[in-house]
């Protein structure tokens, strides 16, 4: 089966998805559904193989989030920190970083 077609709606609160099926199905979903969609795919694609690489390598045409919204703050343990990115395709992502790679990125960022 080929991959749906998107269609952002003119209002910019609704996609219309159009799956090659026969026949033709056409599904609308609200930003809402959206977002509950691409959790729920996070989640299955973290139990998917073959897993997400840990070496990452920019693909040419790869564009970087410029200037993303951020927090941190310590986990509830002291053991991790904990940092919070919003990124604007995917909503607020959440990682647990142990105390010895946030001082390396810590590190980094200050360079």
């Amino acid at each position: 089966m080929a991959a749906p077609e998107w269609k952002l709606e003119a209002d910019n609160k609704t996609v219309t998805a159009v799956f090659a099926t026969e026949p033709p199905v056409t599904l609308k979903f609200s930003t809402a559904e959206i977002e509950g969609i691409l959790k729920d795919l996070g989640e299955i694609r973290w139990d998917m193989e073959p897993e997400v690489p840990d070496t990452f390598v920019m693909e040419e045409d790869e564009e970087p989030v410029p200037d993303p919204v951020w927090e941190t703050a310590a986990d509830k343990s002291n053991e991790n920190a904990l940092l919070h990115i919003c990124d604007p395709r995917f909503g607020w992502l959440h990682y647990a970083i142990p105390r010895e790679e946030a001082q390396k990125l810590g590190g980094f960022l200050q360079e």
